[in-house]
């Protein structure tokens, strides 16, 4: 799995980059722009005016810039574990939220997929308890969420008839 890290008994996950790929092409659309307008720039190669060049190269700061943020934010503000005691997503870069289950009170695990998700192999995986009717914790565009889900089963199951037999 590309998006995960499996270290002994615990499990951890992150955005998978499947998810992100309009704005890995929108950031390179600007440096695209950004490569046109240094091109502009050079007078022996090109006849364009200066505020041409400039408006393509400020239009390709924006690109790189909002797509450079948005991929780092989508990428490092969140982090899904799942250990042989609890489920747990943090999410923030600077401010923390972090939203934790008990694996006994671990009720369902469902898995949600755009038709987008279903082409580029990545849904949401979300697990509810015994005590809430909706979804209480969600691990957002996971990468191949049923084989992820096939995966949290097996660890949650063995660690349950584990505690159960010992």
């Amino acid at each position: 799995m590309d998006s995960s890290v499996i270290e002994g008994r615990s499990l951890a996950l992150r955005v998978a980059n499947r998810s992100i790929y309009p704005l890995w092409a929108l950031l390179l659309a600007g440096l695209a722009m950004l490569a046109v307008a240094v091109v502009l720039f050079l007078p022996a190669l090109s006849e364009a005016s200066d505020v041409e060049a400039s408006v393509l190269a400020a239009a390709g700061f924006a690109c790189v810039g909002f797509a450079g943020l948005r991929i780092a934010y989508l990428k490092f503000s969140a982090l899904y574990t799942v250990t042989p005691d609890a489920i747990t997503a943090r999410y923030g870069l600077i401010a923390r939220k972090s939203h934790q289950i008990q694996v006994a009170h671990v009720r369902s695990i469902s898995v949600t997929q755009s038709l987008v998700g279903r082409l580029f192999g990545y849904g949401d995986l979300e697990f509810s308890s015994a005590g809430s009717d909706e979804s209480e914790i969600v691990f957002k565009s996971v990468s191949r969420p049923m084989q992820t889900k096939e995966l949290v089963s097996k660890m949650l199951g063995k660690d349950r008839s584990r505690t159960i037999h010992d």
